[in-house]
């Protein structure tokens, strides 16, 4: 029992004891003023029926008081898991981002090294299976990439319809961040230039920086109120 209900508990009793004790001396005196027959037992009795009639409005208070707290604590229960559920679908979906992110800029270290003197030939070997490697990757982190998208979606529109609020994300920076990732396994799978592949670099890297800010650090605010999940 929490102390608000004790509280409550405590108060009720002693309002009714109180109510009471008055209601009992009051017709006590009432009943002898007015010479009614034995006073003492007629005043008993119905101070009985009025204890009856507040325990039973007591109970009913304390009842209702049990069952808003209760409420309120399956709705704590039902937002902090659906705010775990939609922080974990995009920390799922960051983590596979972040993944590839390291993976084409690795690829691309490798593919602009091949060309510098004195690397080894299986350095060189290594280098010239990038484009093949990142053609048949391109599609695959495509559709890997939409499913966590989906799911995150799903969550997010569950949240925010269950508690009637908006986020307000801009969901393009999540589409952009993850075109360029593709666009860099794309060059790569085509062998751009140097050139080409900073550029889709640059990209990548900025929009990196607007999801991070305008998707990730708005969902961690919101969320991590009701769970103690965070991404550093």
């Amino acid at each position: 029992m929490n102390s608000k209900i004790k509280v409550l508990l405590i108060d009720t009793i002693g309002w009714i004891t109180s109510i009471c004790i008055i209601f009992f001396f009051f017709t006590l005196w009432l009943y002898s003023y007015n010479q009614i027959d034995n006073p003492l037992k007629e005043a008993w009795s119905l101070t009985v029926s009025i204890l009856s009639a507040l325990a039973t409005i007591g109970a009913a208070i304390i009842a209702a008081n049990l069952f808003n707290d209760w409420r309120e604590s399956q709705t704590g229960i039902n937002r902090s898991e659906l705010a775990k559920n939609t922080q974990t679908s995009l920390y799922k979906l960051v983590s596979y981002l972040d993944y590839y992110h390291q993976y084409v800029m690795t690829q691309k270290h490798i593919f602009i090294a091949k060309s510098f003197p004195e690397i080894s030939q299986n350095f060189i070997d290594q280098a010239e299976k990038i484009a093949n490697e990142c053609e048949e990757r391109r599609s695959i982190f495509r559709n890997e990439c939409e499913e966590l998208y989906k799911q995150f979606l799903i969550d997010l529109k569950i949240y925010e319809k269950t508690f009637d609020t908006d986020l307000n994300l801009d969901l393009s920076r999540i589409r952009y961040y993850r075109g360029s990732i593709g666009g860099m396994l794309r060059d790569l799978s085509q062998s751009k230039s140097v050139f080409e592949l900073n550029r889709m670099t640059n990209h990548m890297k900025t929009s990196k920086k607007l999801f991070n800010k305008e998707i990730l650090d708005i969902v961690n605010s919101e969320m991590s109120q009701y769970i103690n999940l965070k991404v550093k």
